[in-house]
């Protein structure tokens, strides 16, 4: 078969722009919250963009001046400004927020949403931009171990695609999603996700207590949960492989999970994943 040089260029033309588009490109990040706070700091470590391309909106005025002293990024707190002279936007404010933070300003830019369950649509309204990328992050992007699920609208070039998945690799991995409505199954298994192994982690916590392990239970749990995921990691088989490899037959393992089966516990977490993605559904009406 013979090599399409035309697509060959084309594919590493759209490639180059998108390695080289981040550096002649000013951002704003309206909202510097946990999130917001966490992909700035991401960025500027990750070198996607340097403090001087980054200015920070956000009404706490003295989180805007420590942002400025830590990392050198400008800021402001007009949003209207900003956007004006940023070339991408950045939203990481919460959606109950986000028609007040978006009544002085439109804008025609490139704009990337993190809020959950605000539809492109709605984004589309309320900034008068065509080209918006809708992602869900999840909060292990603190420590640069997060994953993002997201979905552009068709008005995103290639290499506007290329700049959005730069910068949520930034703070861990990230998937392009086939349709914009795989973001609120995504927002209850990987957005709300994190909160399911705490819930699971304070239980077994406090069983180890009872158990009589006192100042020693979180320890051992915390270590069992990091453990257990690097594991999953490097082993890279099904997790109900990883589960058989542990269990012994007759044994205290097999003890254990006769009750999680006998609980339902896999029935729990379904009917729970449900209702969150029907919430995430619900806050986009």
């Amino acid at each position: 078969m013979g090599l399409d040089f035309k697509s060959f260029f084309d594919i590493l033309s759209e490639v180059l722009k998108g390695i080289f588009f981040s550096n002649m490109q000013k951002l704003a990040i309206i909202g510097c919250g946990i999130m917001g706070g966490a992909i700035l700091e991401s960025l500027i470590r990750e070198k996607v963009f340097v403090p001087s391309q980054i200015t920070t909106i956000d009404t706490d005025e003295k989180k805007l001046k420590e942002l400025n002293k830590k990392l050198g990024v400008k800021t402001s707190e007009n949003a209207a400004e900003a956007v004006n002279k940023a070339d991408v936007i950045l939203l990481a404010v919460k959606p109950q927020n986000l028609a007040e933070v978006c009544q002085n300003w439109k804008t025609k830019k490139l704009v990337i949403s993190i809020l959950a369950g605000t539809r492109i649509a709605d984004l589309k309204k309320l900034t008068g931009s065509q080209k918006i990328a809708r992602a869900m992050p999840n909060t292990p992007a603190k420590i640069g171990a997060g994953i993002s699920g997201w979905f552009a609208s068709k008005n995103v070039s290639k290499t506007e695609k290329i700049l959005v998945r730069k910068i949520l690799a930034s703070f861990g991995e990230e998937a392009e999603l086939r349709s914009e409505k795989m973001l609120d199954a995504i927002t209850a298994i990987s957005g709300s996700g994190p909160a399911y192994f705490f819930a699971f982690a304070e239980a077994l916590e406090k069983s180890a207590q009872k158990l009589g392990l006192g100042k020693l239970a979180p320890i051992f749990v915390r270590q069992t949960f990091l453990g257990a995921a690097k594991l999953a990691e490097a082993e890279m088989i099904s997790f109900s492989k990883l589960r058989k490899n542990v269990t012994s037959k007759g044994g205290t393992t097999e003890a254990a999970l006769k009750i999680f089966e006998k609980k339902k516990l896999e029935k729990i977490v379904e009917t729970a994943t449900e209702a969150a993605k029907k919430r995430s559904e619900k806050l986009s009406n």
